[in-house]
């Protein structure tokens, strides 16, 4: 998982009654604070880039959401998103990161850059709405955005929370000509005999196996089954959280289509995004290089 937007990660419960305090005067500050940020489009965004197999051609990137806070600074999404789920603002946000990212990649384009895919992550919330197949195509017409270069993105685990009606919501958003991608696969919960079903595009492999690879033999042997099941079935498979050299070149030998994270560039803000896709090569595809 390259950050996630709108996954729900297990937040440590306190060890003590003064953190605990501390923990809930926090929470119920960050509730009040998301609210004004809503409306006042408090937000940013970040676009990690992700780059062919062979690390030769940049193919996509991720928007991840940002936001810094005047009094507690920068908080993560894995901290905020769960809480605007809880206090129903997820949806508003989450229409907000796909027009801000398609308004972005349309002057990405307008600068003359080629074409590539902008991936946009999804909430449960949203994909529960009844009027959120329309709110897609309403972005779309907006912002101008071609339809064949967006990838929604939704987490492997979402999609089994509702099944049948998520199936039913990718099918519409695959009639409007959008990409769709399971993130975060492989965490288990996918059912194989479900996969064959459902109308997506691309496979992201959660970054724990690439993480385990020095600790756990099989690791490998799991990472090489999800790359070939996933273009066996005409999947394109993206390897999330590429950190070394080792990495990138054990997903070269297995053929991985599509490699993302920090070797090739940690998220960068709109205008250090502008300049990689003006000026990146092969040759700086490392993190010390854009961090230059």
């Amino acid at each position: 998982m390259s950050e996630n937007n709108f996954s729900q990660p297990d937040i440590a419960t306190p060890a003590s009654a003064e953190e605990s305090n501390d923990y809930s005067e926090r929470k119920q500050y960050i509730k009040q604070a998301l609210t004004k940020a809503v409306t006042e489009r408090g937000f940013s965004l970040d676009f990690q880039p992700q780059w062919d197999g062979q690390g030769i051609n940049l193919v996509g990137v991720e928007a991840l959401i940002r936001w810094q806070d005047h009094r507690l600074g920068s908080i993560s999404p894995t901290e905020f998103i769960p809480i605007a789920e809880e206090v129903g603002l997820v949806t508003g946000i989450g229409e907000w990161v796909l027009g801000a990212a398609c308004r972005q990649y349309k002057m990405w384009q307008a600068q003359g850059l080629p074409p590539f895919l902008l991936g946009v992550n999804l909430s449960l919330q949203q994909l529960q709405k009844a009027d959120f197949v329309e709110t897609i195509q309403r972005i779309l017409e907006e912002t101008a955005m071609p339809p064949a270069q967006l990838q929604l993105e939704v987490t492997e685990g979402l999609i089994f929370k509702d099944l049948q009606h998520t199936i039913g919501v990718l099918r519409d958003l695959q009639r409007l000509g959008v990409r769709l991608a399971i993130d975060d696969f492989g965490t288990g919960y996918s059912s194989l005999s479900v996969l064959k079903e459902l109308p997506v595009h691309t496979l992201k492999i959660d970054k724990s196996f690439l993480a385990d690879l020095e600790t756990h033999q099989k690791a490998e042997v799991i990472l090489e089954s999800i790359i070939n099941l996933g273009q066996r079935l005409h999947l394109i498979v993206v390897a999330e959280g590429v950190e070394t050299e080792s990495q990138l070149h054990l997903l070269q030998s297995l053929q991985c289509d599509v490699l993302q994270g920090f070797f090739f560039s940690c998220p960068l803000n709109e205008d250090r995004m502008t300049h990689y896709l003006h000026h990146c090569s092969p040759a700086r595809t490392s993190t010390k290089a854009i961090a230059a």
